[in-house]
């Protein structure tokens, strides 16, 4: 948890996007996965459903807030799951690159190179933003390296 917010602190700040606001999303987003959990397509609940679970969790979570400030933040959860600004798209690229790294970090920590391929297959072509490119293709050949 927070390894988004850790990652994304080492965005270059010349692509386009709020790397502050991409950090405050990416807390935001795993706050509210720490109550409804990680939901991924593979557990039978839909897109609309998870982000209703999400957004409820971030209302509870944000009650005892201010109010302009409950709102903030709800609304940065909301434009995450929208994915329609530069910064939504990169937490999201920042999601899928550390469900990469946190699987080869297992396949190492087991010694079983190549047993978590179907993360790796998921998030083929899926990346937008060109630093974390870089990143996964890296990630993609020291893992290729560690199968040889």
């Amino acid at each position: 948890m927070y390894r988004m917010a850790l990652i994304s602190t080492l965005l270059p700040k010349t692509e386009g996007f709020s790397v502050d606001k991409v950090m405050k999303m990416a807390i935001i987003h795993d706050l509210a996965e720490c109550i409804v959990g990680d939901l991924t397509p593979y557990c039978g609940v839909s897109v609309e459903e998870k982000h209703a679970q999400e957004e409820a969790a971030m209302q509870s979570i944000c009650e005892p807030l201010p109010a302009d400030i409950r709102v903030e933040l709800v609304d940065l959860l909301k434009e995450y799951d929208a994915q329609l600004t530069p910064e939504a798209i990169v937490c999201k690229d920042l999601d899928k690159f550390e469900m990469i790294l946190q699987a080869f970090e297992y396949e190492t920590q087991a010694e079983h190179p190549g047993w978590l391929e179907e993360f790796f297959q998921s998030t083929e072509n899926v990346f937008k933003t060109p630093c974390v490119k870089e990143w996964v293709t890296a990630l993609r050949e020291a893992r290729s390296k560690s199968t040889q």
